[in-house]
């Protein structure tokens, strides 16, 4: 799995994947779909994720 695959899959060239990636784009809600379609997982395991993600980002910011 490549950056450019999930951006063919969605309809979305390389570069426009990499605004999403450095948060000069937003994501819309069909491309998320799409998405999840592409890693075979429901939008509420991408949640999740992203939710534990953000946890252990927050953690190591305020230095635990």
């Amino acid at each position: 799995m490549t950056q450019s695959s999930i951006a063919e899959h969605i309809g979305m060239t390389s570069a426009g994947w990499g605004k999403l990636e450095n948060g000069k784009a937003s994501l819309s809600v069909e491309n998320m779909m799409l998405v999840c379609s592409f890693l075979e997982i429901s939008p509420i395991q991408l949640f999740s994720e992203i939710d534990i993600l953000t946890k252990r980002i927050r953690k190591r910011r305020v230095g635990y």
